[in-house]
Formats: structure tokens, C-alpha cells, sequence
């Protein structure tokens, strides 16, 4: 028997070649976190057909600026109260316009010294009942209608991006972020290009390695990583620790790419500092990179070269064992510490 395909729960897209851009597009990368950096309403802004920063929760309106330049629109919110973070991103939303693209960022962070930027998908900022502006009630605050569409998100980038939004303007940037939902000939207009790209160009080539999904990566660390923050957080804390145990003359951070380095009278130490709460992703995902700069590391006194991988909790009995197998197996003086020691 035939099984009839299942129905998807999520909201149909408006087909791509329905879109004819204007030739002044402005392209933006929104996070969909809040200030907390716990909570992410994508599906609420997609389901509402929206966009919205999550600042500005006192303003009662904010139409009168919607438009305005971002001199204007910074100095209104300064006289309002408004702290840095809130009138940063407010002075780009508000400048949204018909037409405009816009990038939703799930996370942006740095593992080891590659960037990362996470997009849940795209949307296209539009008028509805000739507004662009409304304000609402929570989760949202001052919103900009947009539709949403399918690009077969999440997808993953090589770049950073920390701010509640950002406005990119680099041609390549565009091209690679934006990539997924430029597949009609009217949206390749918009990068003004005279000609289709050729099948054998670099970029038509390397297409899926540029946009691949990484579902089943963001399902196991979503939960965990809390962005470069969380990251500089712990980075911070274990270099307070270090510096009172050997003294702040032999302590280095970010020295050739290590998060932390000592160095004493007969020994080196490079720390790797990693954010996930289990110590044994900690251990996975650091011990490549301690390689690395162990194999790297200029050494003409021929110190003993510790690796330390760091992370915030204790290891349990199993990991211990992990660890120790493969400090033996690979012959490397090789632990972890546990920052948050409890």
C-alpha cells in the first residue's frame, strides 16, 4: 500500500519566483533571541509574519520614526531613555523598508578560531494595508511586517555576527549569507550582475558546502551554547584562576589562536576553553585544536607541553575514563579542568 506523504505543520512559503526586488534592496542579518539569550521566537515572528528586535518595551509608538535617518532615530530614543543596545538595533528596524531582505540569525559564535553564524531562514519585509510599522504585545514589541520563506534552514556560515542586527553591505558577504534565496533571475538582478554565473564557476561549485544544514549539530549544542559569550565568560574566569596560581606575567590569552597560555620554568600549558556542559563534548570537540597548536607551537627550550581542555562542570566517572584513554593511546599529557569547580 502507497503511503500518502505527511502533511507538514509549518506555514506554506510564497514560491521565490513571485519576487521581483528593487534595485536598492538593503539586506540584514536579526537575531531571533531575546535579551536573555535563552529564549528565540522564530516560529512566532514567522507565524505572525514579522520581524521585531525585542527592545523599546516602554516606547508606546514609535511610527512617528519609522523611516527616519538613524541620527534622528538614536538621538529620539537617547531623549526617551533608551540605553545603547535598545536604540543599536531600533535605529536599523525602523529604517526597514518594502522590499528589503532580512537574514534571521539562530546563533552567531566562534568554535575555536572558525566563525559561526546559524540562519533559521529568510524574510522579505512588506506593507500590509499600505504600514510597514506595528506595535504589539509580548513576546513582540515594535514589529515590521515580512514574509517568511523556505530555504531549507537551518544554515551555516563562516562568519560572526554578535549584534541584535546588523546591515550588510559587502557583494560577497550578500551573495553567500542570501545565497538559498537567490534562485529566480529577477533576485540575481539585485546583485547586478550582467549575466548569469557560469556552471563552472567557483561559487556554482562549491554551492553546498557554502549553505550546508546543520540540524543535527544545532539539536545537540543548541542546549548548551549560549553564543561567544558564554565562551568568554568561562575564558575570563579561568584566566582569574590561572593568573593567581602562576602570576599574571605568565599568563597569555589568545596568543597564536590559544584561549589561554602559561608558561613556567620548565613546562607550557594551552587551554582550550570549550562551553558545552557535558565535559566529554568538551573533550571531543577541543582535542583536534590542542593538537594543532601543540604541533605548531615554537618550542626551542623543548618545554614539556601540557593540554588542558577547560570546561564549566566536572567530568563524570566515564568521561574521566575517556579522557585518561585518550591521554594513553595517544601519548599526549593530556586533562581536564572543570572551571566552575563544584
Amino acid at each position: 500500500m502507497t503511503r500518502k506523504p505527511l502533511k507538514s505543520s509549518m506555514p506554506k512559503a510564497i514560491p521565490l519566483r513571485s519576487i521581483a526586488p528593487a534595485a536598492d534592496t538593503n539586506y540584514y542579518i536579526l537575531g531571533a533571541h531575546r535579551e536573555d539569550h535563552e529564549s528565540d521566537i522564530f516560529r512566532q515572528m514567522r507565524d505572525g509574519k514579522l520581524v521585531d528586535v525585542g527592545y523599546g518595551w516602554k516606547q508606546k509608538n514609535l511610527r512617528p520614526l519609522v523611516g527616519k535617518s538613524e541620527a534622528e532615530i538614536v538621538s529620539k530614543l537617547k531623549q526617551r531613555g533608551e540605553k545603547t543596545a535598545a536604540y543599536t538595533a531600533l535605529k536599523h528596524l525602523l529604517r526597514f523598508k518594502e522590499g528589503d531582505w532580512v537574514a534571521i540569525k539562530k546563533f552567531s559564535y566562534a568554535r575555536g578560531k572558525d566563525p559561526i553564524l546559524v540562519i533559521h531562514g529568510y524574510a522579505r519585509i512588506v506593507k500590509r494595508n499600505g504600514e510597514l510599522y506595528r506595535r504589539r504585545v509580548r513576546p513582540f514589541t515594535h514589529t515590521i511586517h515580512a514574509e517568511y520563506f523556505d530555504a531549507a534552514g537551518p544554515l551555516e556560515f563562516p562568519f560572526t555576527y554578535g549584534q541584535s542586527v546588523h546591515k550588510i553591505t559587502d557583494r560577497k558577504r550578500i551573495k553567500r549569507i542570501f545565497g538559498p534565496v537567490f534562485k529566480s533571475e529577477s533576485v540575481k538582478k539585485l546583485l547586478h550582475k550582467p549575466q548569469s554565473p557560469r556552471k563552472d564557476a567557483p561559487y556554482s561549485r562549491r554551492s553546498a558546502a557554502l549553505t550546508k544544514s546543520i540540524e543535527d549539530q544545532i539539536r545537540r549544542y543548541s542546549r548548551t551554547v549560549r553564543a561567544r559569550q558564554e565562551h568568554n565568560k568561562l575564558q575570563l574566569k579561568l584566566k582569574e584562576q590561572l593568573t593567581a596560581n602562576y602570576g599574571a606575567a605568565n599568563v597569555t590569552m589568545e596568543q597564536d589562536f590559544v584561549d589561554l597560555r602559561v608558561t613556567t620554568p620548565t613546562a607550557i600549558h594551552l587551554y582550550e576553553v570549550k562551553p558545552f556542559s557535558k565535559a566529554g563534548a568538551c573533550v571531543r570537540s577541543a582535542l583536534g585544536q590542542l593538537c594543532l597548536y601543540a604541533w605548531s607551537l615554537n618550542n626551542e627550550e623543548r618545554k614539556v607541553v601540557k593540554l588542558i581542555i577547560a570546561g564549566p562542570n566536572r567530568p563524570t566517572k566515564v568521561e574521566s575514563e575517556f579522557t585518561a584513554f585518550l591521554r594513553k593511546s595517544l601519548q599526549l599529557d593530556l586533562c581536564y579542568r572543570a572551571i566552575n569547580k563544584r
